[in-house]
């Protein structure tokens, strides 16, 4: 492991045990063997560690969903059943930089910040085409697709607070239960449209 990596690792440890805001470059160092001189000549400062723990987590996460994305070989309620559970999986092997990406977006420069919502949009996007192919292939029924696209990253985002690994459930149990509830909600069925412009316009 090269030591930026290193430096990274220690950061996500460091950050989630004592919060951002709490933690010194000094401790970082030490985590690492390096005094805080020869710990700059690899990040300029505690703000570019985090930038680099943010826009990696998020770059990774899209490299994931990408490579489902462009699979030919999938119906499109397989393809989203294989989204939802790769995300999910995510969460769960990448639980704490997923958490200080949240917890700490808004101490981005403006143009990291930028960058981080341009992925985190390139995801959205991928769910919304999925979504849509689905509705107009009559394999999902009618929904609103930016509102439930953002319900489903959100639901699954929030498994990263709320999982205990000594909870009736596994981890793969809790993907395989997420998974399931989506796509089976979303399916056309004899289910009725949900349709938020025409609950709103009654």
């Amino acid at each position: 492991m090269d030591m930026r990596r290193e430096i990274l690792n220690a950061s996500i440890e460091a950050f989630s045990e004592k919060g951002y805001v709490a933690t010194t470059i000094r401790e970082i160092g030490k985590r690492v063997g390096l005094n805080s001189a020869t710990l700059y000549y690899y990040f300029s400062s505690k703000e570019a560690i985090l930038q680099s723990i943010v826009l990696q987590t998020l770059n990774d996460l899209v490299e994931i969903v990408e490579q489902i994305d462009v699979r030919t070989d999938l119906p499109t309620q397989a393809k989203l059943a294989e989204l939802i559970g790769a995300y999910i999986k995510f969460l769960g092997n990448r639980r704490k930089d997923m958490v200080i990406t949240q917890a700490e977006l808004c101490r981005l420069s403006e143009e990291q910040h930028r960058q981080a919502v341009a992925l985190y949009d390139r995801f959205e996007g991928i769910l919304k085409r999925v979504i849509s192919q689905g509705i107009q292939e009559g394999t999902f029924r009618p929904v609103e697709v930016a509102p439930t696209v953002k319900a489903l990253i959100w639901s699954c985002l929030s498994i990263i607070y709320w999982y205990n690994d000594d909870g009736s459930l596994t981890f793969s149990e809790i993907v395989a239960y997420f998974t399931e509830l989506w796509v089976s909600g979303l399916l056309h069925g004899n289910l009725p449209p949900l349709l938020v412009k025409s609950a709103q316009a009654d």
